[in-house]
């Protein structure tokens, strides 16, 4: 009997020592999945913060194509009032022309 109860103690200690590494693997599994975790973590964290950089520099660049649109647009403005100008300067340089030629005639009608 003490011969069964010593096989017993045996078998339940190779019982236990099996289940203690089972143990320690489940551990070693689980302290890799920790640091997975931390990793994807950090990862995300790193891809949120770059991601935010990159929205920043979105709304820099739509400002920047604002301003040279506006710019374009007052650069066409002010070429549609310079040919205004140069058109009206032909329509006076015409008339100068016409009042020139109308005093030429009648000058031309004066003896000295």
């Amino acid at each position: 009997m003490t011969k069964n109860i010593h096989e017993q103690e045996k078998t339940v200690m190779n019982i236990m020592k099996k289940q203690n590494e089972g143990s320690k693997k489940v551990l070693n599994v689980m302290q890799s999945i920790d640091e997975s975790t931390e990793m994807v973590n950090r990862s995300t964290q790193r891809i949120l913060s770059d991601s935010k950089s990159v929205d920043m520099e979105m709304n820099n660049l739509d400002a920047a194509t604002k301003q040279i649109s506006d710019s374009v647009n007052e650069m066409a403005h002010g070429s549609n009032h310079v040919l205004d100008v140069i058109n009206n300067g032909v329509t006076v340089n015409k008339k100068n022309d016409d009042c020139l030629k109308m005093l030429t005639e009648g000058m031309s009608k004066f003896k000295l």
